[in-house]
């Protein structure tokens, strides 16, 4: 619809080569792809968290708590892992 309306894509470097290399007609829009989902967290991982926050003086319960809420992980599950930690 715009007179000098043109689609383009590509990774931002090939983004920053076409820019270079292109004199600019009007204005820009940039649209970037957000981040994929990281993994789901495993039992080591998990495990790893609750020991880092145990040993930085939380209470199992607050750590559960804090490795539930950081890593997006079902609390039951950080719970039972918890529970098996050597104490």
């Amino acid at each position: 619809t715009k007179l000098h309306e043109d689609v383009w894509r590509g990774t931002l470097a090939d983004a920053a080569t076409h820019l270079a290399t292109t004199e600019p007609r009007g204005e820009y829009v940039l649209v970037l792809e957000g981040a994929p989902e990281p993994a789901p967290a495993d039992d080591a991982a998990i495990a790893a968290a609750l020991i880092d926050a145990i040993a930085n003086g939380l209470s199992r319960s607050d750590a559960v708590a804090t490795v539930v809420r950081t890593l997006s992980v079902p609390k039951r599950r950080v719970y039972d892992i918890a529970t098996n930690l050597p104490r």
